[in-house]
């Protein structure tokens, strides 16, 4: 697994213009790094993005 640099990846979110209910543009800069790091992306029917492992048991927080 990789480390992720945290500091920049937020520092690029943030730099994203996504006023309330407009976040579609940080969706598209997201889904194709979280899917070159080998992640499968997917949204949910609300329009929810999640990313799971391969291999990984899909779960709910609680």
């Amino acid at each position: 697994m990789f480390a992720i640099d945290t500091d920049a990846l937020v520092a690029d979110l943030l730099a994203i213009p996504s006023p309330s209910l407009h976040g579609q543009p940080m969706v598209d800069w997201l889904v194709p790094r979280l899917e070159a790091a080998g992640l499968t992306v997917a949204t949910t029917a609300r329009g929810d993005l999640y990313a799971q492992r391969p291999g990984d048991t899909p779960s709910r927080a609680g």
